[in-house]
C-alpha cells in the first residue's frame, strides 16, 4: 500500500506548527503527493490551537477526503532526486528545493 498518514512540522524554540494529512507515494516517478486536513499550534506541551483545514463532515474519514479531493495532478507534491541514510532531497510542485536531514 502506497497511501497513508503524514505529519509535517516546524519548530522555533518551544513554538511548534504541525500539519496532519494524507499522502500517496508513486515509486516509479519517485513522487510523493500529499494534502493536509489539520493544523496544530503548540507551545511546549500546551496546544494553543487545533483547526481543521477542510470540512470533513462531508466524508467518513480523512482517507476518504484525500481520495475524493482534488485530482492527483492538482495536489502538492515532491519528486525525490536523492535519498540515503543521512538526508533526502526533492523538488516541490512550485519548483522549490526541499531538504530533510536525519537527526536521530
Amino acid at each position: 500500500n502506497n497511501k497513508g498518514a503524514v505529519e509535517n512540522s516546524a519548530r522555533c524554540g518551544a513554538l511548534e506548527l504541525r500539519f496532519r494529512g494524507r499522502y500517496e507515494w508513486i515509486p516509479a516517478a519517485r513522487k510523493l503527493s500529499f494534502n493536509f486536513y489539520e493544523m496544530i499550534i503548540r507551545l511546549g506541551s500546551m496546544t494553543l490551537m487545533k483547526r481543521e483545514l477542510v470540512d470533513l463532515r462531508t466524508v467518513t474519514s480523512q482517507a476518504e477526503y484525500f481520495d475524493r479531493s482534488e485530482q492527483i495532478r492538482t495536489l502538492p507534491f515532491f519528486i525525490f532526486f536523492e535519498s540515503n541514510d543521512s538526508f533526502a532531497a526533492a523538488r516541490g510542485r512550485g519548483g522549490g528545493l526541499a531538504l530533510w536531514k536525519r537527526t536521530k
